[in-house]
């Protein structure tokens, strides 16, 4: 009995001091954020850490069933880790003592999924740390600021090859050592969204002018990955319905309508790493109802010359980057709305003559969607002009 009470006993002090005793010690400090841990490609040359082709973490534990079954995490998979107030950490490895194992933590300081059992530093650099889990795993950790997939980076090496006694003494920068992140800064929103009564005409107008043949129409459903979709109407109103589902997408749309005719393009795309790119020209009604949902998305849409425009663009999911010129004169709307807890960059130009009205609605905690805010924690781009 007593020798129950004993081992019961032992378990919750090693318990304590694995994942409850790291307060002050270095390293072990860092309460990371998944859009600040990557698997990349990596080198040192000239006293620099230099890194590119940021990537989703590989693990030597399997997230989903977390054996010993290395596997890099899918974008559900990152996202979950970053959901409800959990953070990554270091812990001092059980497996091996002396190196460092990874983990994702709940809120609360408890595990949530291991992501390596063991490993060890390579270089702390000014800004970035580099870490091999397992041995293997090449990581790299930006300390001071998120980034997306697909970037890059270098950074002055502060310690190469760090001692224990480095480690030890290492000092957590910013919000990355347990202290609270700053709150994010508002994004300013302007206008009213949503389609008006007269805006709404217009775009029944267009269907009709479709329907009954008067024009171009091009419907289509297509699915699967890697996807290169461009299409081209000129001349009579033009109308493009259009949904792809998968990964790798390419999509170029070119709508150049005769003078007083209409364009519409309705697209929706399901999946990762899409790139839409559309654009609208002509004296009639332009108008643009863009839906995609996934990571990694770039979107660009161009209305041009005599007025009458108006973009709809939802982009759900991480790391987007959205781009939206209407020029001509005056007739300006667009109604944005932009997800995700990874930073996205957002260019919105619109030109000559008055008419201007913009509007970037975000979903709240409090579920209200009057006002905006990033995020993110490596912050948001945004930049707006009206002329």
């Amino acid at each position: 009995m007593l020798l129950s009470i004993l081992r019961k006993l032992s378990k919750i002090v090693f318990v304590y001091l694995l994942f409850a005793n790291s307060a002050h010690a270095g390293v072990l400090d860092l309460r990371l954020q998944v859009n600040q841990i990557f698997d990349v490609q990596w080198n040192i040359s000239g006293g620099n850490l230099n890194a590119s082709g940021f990537n989703y973490i590989y693990s030597s534990v399997n997230y989903a069933t977390q054996s010993t079954s290395a596997s890099r995490w899918t974008a559900a998979q990152t996202a979950d880790a970053g959901a409800n107030g959990r953070y990554i950490a270091f812990f001092n490895s059980t497996t091996n003592p002396g190196t460092y194992g990874m983990a994702v933590y709940n809120s609360d300081g408890s595990v949530y999924k291991i992501i390596n059992n063991t490993g060890s530093f390579r270089a702390l650099a000014s800004g970035a740390i580099f870490y091999n889990g397992n041995g293997m795993w090449g990581t790299l950790i930006t300390t001071e600021a998120g980034y997306n997939l697909g970037g890059s980076g270098s950074w002055a090496i502060t310690k190469d090859y760090p001692t224990s006694a480095d480690l030890a003494a290492y000092q957590a920068p910013a919000y990355s050592g347990g202290k609270p992140a700053p709150p994010p800064a508002p994004t300013p929103v302007y206008g009213s969204s949503g389609l008006t009564t007269a805006q709404q005409i217009r775009m029944d107008a267009m269907l009709a002018d479709a329907n009954a043949g008067q024009g171009n129409t091009v419907e289509a459903n297509i699915m699967g990955d890697s996807n290169d979709v461009y299409i081209d109407q000129a001349g009579a109103p033009s109308y493009i319905n259009l949904m792809i589902l998968g990964n790798n997408n390419s999509f170029n749309s070119t709508q150049s309508m005769d003078i007083g005719a209409h364009a519409y393009n309705e697209t929706e795309i399901l999946g990762d790493n899409n790139n839409v790119n559309l654009i609208q020209t002509g004296s009639g009604m332009k108008a643009a109802f863009i839906n995609v949902t996934g990571n990694s998305n770039t979107a660009s849409v161009t209305q041009k010359d005599s007025g009458e425009h108006y973009v709809q663009l939802d982009i759900t999911g991480d790391s987007h980057s959205a781009t939206i010129l209407q020029e001509g004169s005056g007739n300006h709307e667009a109604t944005v709305s932009l997800d995700g807890t990874q930073p996205w960059n957002f260019n919105l130009t619109q030109g000559g003559t008055n008419d201007q009205t913009f509007t970037l609605p975000h979903d709240m905690s409090d579920g209200s969607n009057v006002s905006g805010s990033c995020n993110a924690i490596g912050g948001c781009n945004l930049t707006v002009t009206q002329q």
